[in-house]
């Protein structure tokens, strides 16, 4: 389980930072990332990519720093499940943001690299 751009070079934003931990206990997965990132372009919104394989229906996501858009989560594009963050306000070029993803989901799923 983790999460990554969709595709930078595309994105309008480079990532600055990226600080992330992954605990199994008490029969889920939790993994928490901080990000910084910097806008290329005006931007108001981040596509990305949580690697979590398998159903993953009842796994939940926060943003803190943001806010998850609706109808991002469960959102799938091929085998890939996406989240939108919406950011507090539009980032100006070179204007960096700091924001956290909290991700949980039960241990019985594959969680790819990230097995227990």
């Amino acid at each position: 389980m983790n999460s990554w751009p969709v595709s930078q070079d595309d994105a309008g934003w480079s990532v600055d930072r990226l600080v992330s931990a992954l605990a199994f206990s008490d029969g889920e997965a939790r993994l928490v990332e901080r990000w910084s990132v910097i806008a290329r372009v005006p931007l108001d919104e981040l596509l990305l990519e949580l690697n979590l394989d398998g159903d993953s229906s009842d796994a939940t996501v926060e943003v803190y720093g943001g806010t998850l858009t609706t109808d991002s989560w469960p959102r799938r594009r091929r085998d890939r499940r996406l989240i939108d963050v919406l950011l507090p306000h539009v980032l100006e070029a070179r204007e960096r943001h700091r924001f956290t993803v909290v991700a949980r989901a039960p241990l019985r799923h594959p969680f790819g690299r990230h097995s227990p």
